[in-house]
């Protein structure tokens, strides 16, 4: 099992891991950052029956096409299980299966890693699921190439005449009554009533309302549900799910060690600065180092027929007098050490806790961090602190995360970096595949206008790919590759099927 190179994420892969450890298979577990060249070189020294690759970013999927075409230079037949968040059906069949010669299967949640694995190993199972599997995959192709011959674009010149037209009097948000960049210190405790649990469950492959499972068990975050001694006290409704109470009481557990034995460490860092629009798609940030520039990207769909503009982020800051924030949280500043720790130890499913937690305390800390400057820093509302309103986003403004579809591009976290100099403030670094490290982070623009609202970039033409890479000095070809999930073309020599059209 292997995070492949330039990814950190592995919360996902450790789960795989440990189901098939309860099924007794063997797993030799790689880490984060796997070059392609370990990979291969285990597997041969090892004589492993199957590979497991996993990635989060879309970077990784590109990595994740060179391993296979590696695999089959070394003349192996070790049948893949892929999986991660941008992986997909569609990109095992389109980009995967045709460069190696040996099964490569899409893994959807790790509950489907067992049977998958024993059909992949069975003499009797094997061809059968093979040839369903090639099925599958021709299917998912010629979907593939639908989604692309019934797009209907605009122009970039023309969707950008099409912005959303913001009634800047009336929206725009006062100056921030602090300028600048500040560094917070925050705790668990102080984050724990943040905690979006639904979230949490389903990382761990619970699909139904955490409510329910708990069977309707009032969750009060700042009450002790577990003493000084380990032990709960809160009883526990006839109608919950055992599994997901223990679950929940094992974690509330854990939280109060983090605390206590500082597992975690987390950090955050924000700027607000002054800011104009400059054209349709850039943001000028006014600093005392000098100007720096957020580059966006505008949806080229065609709307008409919706009556619907074609969005920006940049469609929100005003041409003059106005202002943008971004942030950047660290949730995860001992936790190399401490999932090594757990993991030297033998505890997996601490470390598992650990690593979890820590994800949805990057989260947590993100929601009130952004309410801090809401109505303190920036100061432009008088909300009262309500949890529940906060995470089902009930106030005024956005905080975009970078890499998602407001903005897509993993690469502008760098202008992040440079402004506030993140890595300098909290130690959050960024990989060669422009991943945060340690994964348990968030990076976000911070928008206050009261209209504003997030956007999808769900198709990026041609016209517009050449206008960003003039305007971030990216190469095309690294766009396309970066954007790939966005793009509303298949790229000139990208092969969509195995007869090449």
């Amino acid at each position: 099992m292997a995070t492949v190179k330039g990814d950190v994420h592995d919360l996902g892969k450790n789960i795989v891991s440990v189901v098939l450890q309860c099924n007794n298979y063997e797993i030799i577990d790689l880490g984060v950052m796997v070059p392609c060249e370990k990979i291969i070189e285990t597997a041969i020294k090892e004589k492993v029956d199957l590979i497991g690759l996993s990635g989060l970013i879309t970077p990784s999927l590109d990595e994740m096409v060179h391993v296979a075409q590696e695999l089959e230079k070394a003349g192996l037949k070790i049948p893949v299980m892929i999986g991660g968040a941008t992986t997909s059906k569609a990109h095992t069949a389109v980009k995967l299966e045709k460069e190696y010669s040996a099964p490569i299967v899409y893994v959807n949640n790790a509950s489907r890693g067992v049977t998958i694995a024993q059909s992949l190993l069975s003499k009797e199972l094997k061809p059968a699921f093979v040839r369903k599997l090639k099925e599958e995959y021709a299917f998912a192709r010629h979907i593939h190439e639908l989604k692309y011959s019934k797009i209907q674009t605009v122009s970039f010149a023309d969707a950008n005449a099409n912005a959303i037209r913001t009634d800047f009097a009336a929206t725009k948000a006062p100056m921030p009554k602090f300028l600048g960049v500040k560094v917070l210190d925050l705790s668990v405790s102080e984050l724990i009533r943040f905690i979006d649990w639904q979230a949490y469950y389903r990382s761990w492959e619970y699909k139904q309302d955490y409510r329910k499972l708990l069977g309707g068990l009032s969750i009060d975050t700042e009450a002790d549900l577990i003493n000084e001694n380990g032990e709960k006290t809160a009883s526990v409704p006839e109608n919950a799910s055992e599994p997901a109470v223990s679950l929940y009481f094992d974690s509330v557990k854990m939280l109060k060690r983090m605390e206590s034995e500082n597992l975690l460490g987390i950090k955050a860092v924000f700027g607000l600065f002054k800011a104009h629009r400059e054209g349709f798609n850039d943001v000028v940030l006014e600093t005392e180092d000098g100007e720096y520039r957020f580059n966006f990207l505008r949806d080229q769909r065609d709307l008409s027929s919706r009556q619907q503009a074609n969005g920006s982020l940049a469609d929100f800051i005003d041409v003059c007098d106005d202002a943008v924030g971004a942030m950047a949280i660290n949730a995860g500043i001992n936790l190399e050490d401490t999932v090594r720790k757990f993991n030297d130890e033998g505890d997996i499913y601490s470390s598992m806790l650990v690593q979890n937690l820590s994800y949805r305390l990057a989260e947590a800390a993100s929601a009130y961090v952004h309410y801090l400057i809401r109505t303190e820093y920036w100061g432009y509302s008088s909300e009262p602190l309500n949890v529940d309103d906060i995470l089902s986003g009930k106030f005024v403004g956005i905080r975009p995360a970078i890499g998602y579809p407001s903005c897509p591009d993993h690469k502008a976290k760098l202008a992040l970096w440079d402004v506030m100099k993140v890595e300098e403030n909290i130690g959050l670094r960024i990989t060669d595949g422009y991943m945060m490290s340690p994964v348990s982070a968030v990076c976000a623009y911070i928008f206050a206008n009261s209209d504003a609202k997030y956007v999808s970039n769900e198709c990026i033409m041609p016209d517009q790919l050449e206008d960003y890479s003039g305007r971030t000095g990216t190469e095309i070809a690294e766009l396309e590759k970066l954007l790939r999930n966005h793009l509303g073309y298949i790229p000139e020599g990208a092969e969509s099927n195995e007869d090449g059209s």
